[in-house]
């Protein structure tokens, strides 16, 4: 068979050379410092491989409709031209350029324009603030 004599070269090619002369292992001169033993990590067994369940039809979902007798929900507020939704939900007069102060209005704006509002936060916030009152508003 050629697998043993192959095996033979082998072994025979790592055996020393015959004719070098035997020299005695001199140690190395060299300093050793303390490594510290780590312990080998193991990780747990990997968890047993489960089978998926088997698929559910879903139930359909029942549709509530609301009592025959439950009113209908409010419409939203909508203010006509010229007005808008104030803070307490009503409508007022969007400002006004007029000469002089018209009917209602709270305060002059510092671009000219005649405010409605109702409160004094928040009066003539796009006009530039305010540049008097013409009503003692609240807060």
């Amino acid at each position: 068979m050629a697998v043993p004599a192959l095996l033979l070269a082998v072994l025979t090619a790592c055996q020393p050379a015959a004719s070098a002369p035997e020299q005695s292992p001199q140690p190395a001169a060299t300093t050793q410092e303390a490594v510290p033993y780590v312990a080998p990590t193991t990780s747990a067994p990997a968890p047993a491989p489960t089978t998926p369940a088997a698929p559910t039809s879903k139930a359909p979902e029942a549709k509530v409709a609301p009592p025959a007798n439950a009113p209908a929900p409010p419409k939203p507020v909508t203010c006509g031209e010229g007005y808008y939704l104030n803070s307490d939900g009503k409508c007022v007069q969007r400002p006004v350029q007029a000469p002089q102060p018209p009917a209602g209005a709270s305060a002059e704006c510092n671009d000219g324009t005649y405010s409605f509002s109702a409160h004094r936060r928040g009066t003539c916030s796009s006009h530039g603030g305010v540049k008097r009152w013409l009503k003692d508003l609240p807060a």
